[in-house]
Parts: structure tokens; sequence; C-alpha cells
């Protein structure tokens, strides 16, 4: 499977766009199209086209296609970047700060649509404990997230996340504080509307 072309490497939210390629599916369930961790809403495809719509919530990074049944990811040659229509940017306009509990010795932050509804959830790792911390983003018209910690077996510094195993949801890598060279992968499986991670794995 490969990625030829983008129509586009900047639009706006909930704007088409046509990938070129081979190895693609007619049958659109068949396929996911990820925006650096926000799922695109695929409109209609073929073997060798996808026509997408950009997520509100697309990340700036190479766009990711699926192919379920085949278990094969293939990638765009270029970097998306979301856009917005509009005027000039007025600081006056944002509203004032929002402040959420994060927990002690929170380091790094990792973003991704962990449970599959739209909204953009943040990980991050612990210094001080043997767990993650997942901020399910559980926004309307205000910004809200549910926090929960999740084991990982030992104090964490860095986090990333990415489907590792092919199944269009994204999983959570968090390194060992100390860089001994341990790494805990924790894989997702959640539903809609609901992440969940099953046992880590140490390595």
């Amino acid at each position: 499977m490969e990625v030829f072309s983008v129509s586009r490497y900047s639009a706006t939210p909930q704007e088409v766009l046509t990938i070129a390629g081979v190895g693609f599916s007619d049958d659109p369930a068949e396929l996911s199209v990820d925006f650096s961790g926000v799922l695109g809403q695929i409109v209609a495809s073929s073997p060798y086209y996808i026509q997408v719509k950009v997520p509100s919530g697309a990340q700036f990074g190479r766009i990711g296609v699926l192919n379920k049944a085949k278990n094969q990811w293939a990638y765009s040659r270029g970097k998306f970047m979301l856009s917005f229509s509009g005027g000039d940017l007025d600081m006056g306009r944002f509203s004032a700060t929002t402040t959420f509990a994060a927990g002690a010795n929170l380091s790094d932050l990792a973003a991704a649509d962990l449970d599959l509804d739209g909204n953009i959830d943040l990980v991050g790792s612990n210094t001080g404990g043997n767990t993650m911390t997942v901020f399910r983003n559980t926004s309307t018209i205000s910004i809200g997230f549910d926090r929960t910690n999740v084991a990982v077996g030992f104090p964490s510094s860095n986090i990333n996340v990415g489907d590792l195993d092919g199944d269009g949801k994204p999983e959570v890598v968090v390194s060992k504080l100390g860089s001994n060279g341990e790494l805990a992968i924790l894989s997702n499986t959640g539903e809609v509307g609901r992440d969940r991670f099953g046992s880590y794995a140490q390595g």
C-alpha cells in the first residue's frame, strides 16, 4: 500500500481532501485516515483514492491511511497543517485562562483522540509515581477533562501515542525515568466515547 499524493496539505475543518494511492479499498469501513491522532470522516473510497473530511482536531504531521483488512499503514510524503478562515488574529478574542488539576510530578504530554469520539485527549507521564495520567476530553461548549491515573509499573519521563497494532486506535508508550532502556506499552482496548487500556507490557 502506498500514498502517492494529497490534493492539499493545508485545509479548513470539514473540507474534503482527495488522497491518491494504491492498496486502498472500495469499502470505507475497511479504512481509517489519521490526521496525527484524529480520524477524518471518509466520504468515498476505491482501491486508488480516498475522499475524506478534515477533522477539526487535526494536528500538524503526515496523514496516515490504514487498511484494516490488510493491517497495513501508508503515509503522505508531505505534512498536513490545519488552517482556519477568518480575519486577522485578535488576542482580545481569547477567553480567560482555564486551569485543571493535573496531579503532582506531571512531566511530558502527548495528544491524540484515544476514544475515537472526535475530541483530542491528553496523556501525561509522571516522574513521581508508577502511573501515567489520562485526560479524557469531555468538552462541549466549555473545555473539560476527566482525569484518570493508569498503572505503568514505574516512574515515567517521556510519553508518546500511535497505533502500534493496526486497529485504528492509538496505543500509549512511556519510557522509564532514569533512561535504563525500559518502556511500557499500553494497548488501547476502548471504544467510541470510552478509552480503556490493557495491562502494560514492559520491555
